[in-house]
């Protein structure tokens, strides 16, 4: 896989050779096409064709190119009315509105970069390229541009890319084409008569057709299936023998039928369906295939219905009970959010995205706002659970994440890495298969960026699809995520353990949501999604009550991949990062936190360096330098506004990497200390009981992937069972959060044990504190001894060690009086705690120590009591 230097190369060459191109094919903008010669034409074919292959491999992409936006024809005006053209009056860059092109295809279709072209020729012999946009990339090519089929352009546009010196009559809206078949008697009147007789499927019989049709089934080429049994339909109307006639459409009908359930077309199958249930009210074929319609439609109730018929007709068909099971399981995710977590997460990790689940969205409701539409909680709900589980409309995998779409936009061209064209055109494909008014009632209510679509309608009432619009709608609201929950690469960092496996920038999937686009983005999110297969799983972050706008944190490592959606972030957070601070004009604060922030990368920039270099890494004194990473952290932190007004995100994630770096050093005492700060940082209001072996979280803070690996690294470092656990489970809690479910936790999120250093610590501390030899502990802590000895004699250092003598004896008397504990004293202790503030918790917890400590120094007997 690519990384961001190099496809950043290909980007800037592929957009500059595009636009030579363009520029080249402006000088003909406004001229009538030349024509010329077949053979002449056909050769262009396969220029381009070649032109093609050596673009993909001089440049590693499939490349797309969109055109200035154009409205879609009005198929409601009838052919007769409309204005017919030739191929000699077409002329470059000029959409012929009110006209429509009629051509025989002469050559076999062929696949270029992503569309499909062919060789036509007019009524004259006049020849033209042809070329298809955004059509469903399960068909072959020949499938849409059938070799000696008439096909009707609404509206042509004529298109020069510049390559081979080819004009192009180019067709981007699916309904601007129009396919005369002549087995369909008001599309066979309008076949001149000297090509009626060239089409290969109306010089077969009806046997064959059938025979045809089965096989295209079975090898699952279902378009052209679909075709031949329609051509065998024609025919069977036109029989003489009624009975023979009736057989033979019913056949046709099944067939069909069963084909468009494959496709999950089911809409485009109940015609079928509806006929054969009026014909044979029992047929079990057809009511299974009704069924099927209920089940895709969601209406899952309704499916549970009939099947519990039909198995009570049929106990031993395992087809429905099964059927019926999935079914229960459906209705119960839609109905109260119980999903089988660890079956999704096991289907979805790998390459296989279509997942058999339904949608969850009751905790939301979709509400109007000045700023727009937006998505606000129906109820409260708490941290950690479930908002919403939603079904992509589309979804394109990283498999073809080879594509660049270049858009000629206000005489520049903008360049897009990724699979947005495959995206596009998956989302055209979902919207056949949709009841009319889908694209108008929901796939429109997304954000277009103002584009006006057109008022035109099909024959059956629904909006006629705008390419151009749905282009818009992708553009804006696509969402490019990985199925990768946490890459292992990334999770020790900081280590010296070599070269990294994976590069930080990794492939994305890409997919159209509805709900979850309505979702805005903040860096202090309220709620976290992800994505397993293709259903979306956006939790809470924290306790969000009623009627509060959700939002989620949208910015991925690759924001350069989806570039054209220009998305700034201005997020508060930002003003006292590096990147946004210290610019001209700014405050004497924010310039010394931008020095602050400077001097800390380039520390950065000389672990990173010295990680994969042993050489280096030796002379690295990595001890004396992180104590100065920290002193520039607290420094910046200092300048910054409390935690409780806004999390500090950056400071979070730059101290766990000193954090780490003392977890990988064998560093115990440093490395909690510096995990305590990710916490506080992040706004985590906790308790760590170690006498009581107690952690008592009373608020949990912002939720990120520093939060989840402190956790885990906390539980490492614990020395008692209980702390260790709860720090474990705080981890997975913050998992589930961030990515949906909690199974896999142990599978993704891998542990490295910690190792206790050998050297003991340079500076003073718990684990050195009460050292044996005093004179050790003093020459750590720098202690002058001849000073120290003058300073003893001193009246001042008498009065104090009496001061402290005196307290001491009255501790211990106090001591004394209290006896033992009762067994429920640890008990009480922490139910006490959960109920105080901050101020009272530490006296408390103090005292509580306190008394812990003299009940062991008890226990050791009269000479521990006179030591």
């Amino acid at each position: 896989m690519l990384v961001d230097k190099a496809r950043a190369v290909i980007l800037r060459n592929v957009t500059r050779k595009v636009q030579a191109a363009f520029d080249t094919a402006a000088a003909h903008k406004g001229q009538k096409i030349p024509v010329i010669n077949k053979d002449a034409i056909i050769q262009c074919h396969r220029e381009l064709l070649k032109t093609a292959e050596q673009n993909l491999k001089e440049d590693q992409t499939i490349r797309c190119i969109i055109p200035d936006y154009r409205e879609p024809a009005n198929p409601s005006i009838p052919i007769e009315k409309m204005k017919k053209i030739l191929v000699k009056d077409l002329v470059v860059g000029k959409h012929h509105k009110g006209c429509y092109l009629k051509v025989r295809l002469t050559a076999r279709a062929i696949g270029i970069e992503l569309a499909v072209q062919s060789v036509a020729e007019d009524e004259q012999g006049a020849c033209a390229l042809v070329r298809l946009y955004f059509r469903d990339e399960d068909c072959t090519a020949d499938d849409h541009l059938p070799y000696g089929n008439v096909i009707i352009i609404r509206d042509p546009f004529v298109w020069s890319s510049g390559e081979c010196d080819a004009f192009i009559v180019r067709v981007d809206h699916p309904y601007d084409v129009l396919y005369l078949y002549p087995w369909v008697d008001d599309l066979e009147k309008m076949i001149p008569n000297n090509w009626k007789y060239n089409f290969r499927l109306d010089q077969l019989d009806i046997s064959n057709l059938l025979q045809l049709a089965q096989a295209y089934t079975r090898e699952g080429e279902h378009h052209a299936a679909i075709v031949r049994y329609n051509c065998a339909e024609s025919k069977a109307l036109k029989l003489s023998n009624p009975s023979k006639a009736a057989r033979i459409i019913e056949e046709c009908r099944f067939g069909r039928a069963v084909t468009y359930s494959r496709l999950r077309q089911h809409i485009l199958a109940t015609p079928d369906v509806d006929a054969i249930l009026r014909k044979s009210p029992n047929n079990v074929v057809a009511l299974h295939l009704r069924v099927l319609r209920h089940y895709h439609a969601g209406r899952y109730d309704l499916c549970n219905e009939e099947l519990t018929r039909l198995i009570k007709n049929d106990p031993k068909n395992h087809v429905l009970q099964s059927l019926r099971l999935r079914a229960k399981e459906r209705y119960e995710e839609v109905k109260y959010g119980k999903y089988n977590w660890q079956g999704m997460r096991q289907h979805g990790s790998g390459s296989f995205t279509d997942l058999d689940h339904a949608d969850y969205t009751h905790p939301v409701k979709l509400k109007k706002t000045p700023k727009g539409r937006r998505i606000f909680t129906a109820r409260d709900v708490k941290r950690g659970d479930l908002l919403m589980v939603v079904k992509a409309i589309a979804l394109v995998t990283l498999d073809n994440n080879t594509c660049l779409l270049l858009a000629n936009r206000d005489g520049k061209v903008e360049t897009e890495f990724g699979v947005a064209p495959q995206l596009t055109q998956e989302i055209i494909e979902r919207l056949k298969r949709e009841p009319a008014g889908f694209y108008e009632k929901t796939l429109s209510l997304l954000d277009d960026g103002g584009y006006e679509t057109s008022g035109y309608k099909l024959p059956d009432g629904s909006k006629v699809l705008d390419a151009f619009h749905i282009e818009e709608i992708r553009r804006l609201n696509c969402l490019n995520i990985t199925n990768i929950p946490v890459h292992p690469g990334q999770t020790y960092a900081y280590l010296p353990m070599g070269t990294m496996p994976l590069s930080r920038v990794t492939s994305y999937n890409s997919g159209l949501w509805f709900l979850p686009s309505f979702l805005r983005h903040s860096c202090i999110s309220n709620a976290h999604r992800t994505v397993i297969g293709d259903m979306m799983i956006i939790r809470a972050g924290r306790d969000i009550p009623k009627d509060t706008k959700v939002t989620v944190n949208c910015v991925t490592p690759s924001v350069w991949e989806y570039p054209l959606i220009k998305f700034v972030c201005s997020c508060p957070v930002h003003k006292y990062d590096v990147i946004e601070g210290g610019g001209p004009g700014a405050s004497e604060e924010s310039r010394h936190r931008k020095n602050l922030w400077t001097e800390f990368s380039a520390e950065c920039e000389r672990i990173e360096s010295a990680r994969t270099k042993p050489e280096k890494w030796a002379k690295l004194k990595l001890n004396e330098l992180l104590p100065v990473m920290m002193s520039k952290l607290v420094a910046i932190e200092a300048t910054m506004p409390p935690v409780h007004q806004i999390p500090h995100i950056q400071l979070a994630h730059r101290y766990r990497y000193i954090a780490s770096a003392y977890y990988g050093a064998g560093q115990r005492r440093h490395a909690l200390c510096a995990y305590y700060k990710v916490l506080d940082s992040l706004g985590v209001d906790y308790y760590v009981l170690e006498g009581l072996d107690k952690l008592i979280i009373k608020k949990h803070g912002q939720c990120s992937e520093d939060l989840l690996h402190s956790y885990r690294d906390l539980a490492g470092l614990s020395t008692t069972p209980n702390i260790r656990k709860a720090w474990r489970k705080a981890s997975i809690d913050v998992y589930e959060i961030l990515y949906g479910e909690r199974f896999s936790y142990d599978s993704v999120v891998h542990t490295l044990d910690f190792v206790e250093s050998k050297a003991p610590c340079a500076c003073v501390g718990i684990d050195n504190f009460l050292i044996d030899d005093a004179r050790e502990m003093k020459k750590r802590m720098q202690i002058d001894l001849e000073m120290e000895r003058e300073w003893v004699a001193t009246t001042e250092a008498l009065a104090m060690q009496e001061l402290m003598t005196g307290g001491a004896r009255r501790a211990w008397a106090k001591t004394a009086e209290g006896g033992e504990e009762d067994p429920g004293t640890q008990k009480r202790v922490i139910e006490r705690i959960m109920g105080m503030d901050g101020e009272e918790m530490t006296s408390k917890v103090g005292k509580e120590a306190e008394k812990e400590t003299h009940r062991k120094v008890k226990e050791g007997g009269n000479k521990e009591n006179e030591r």
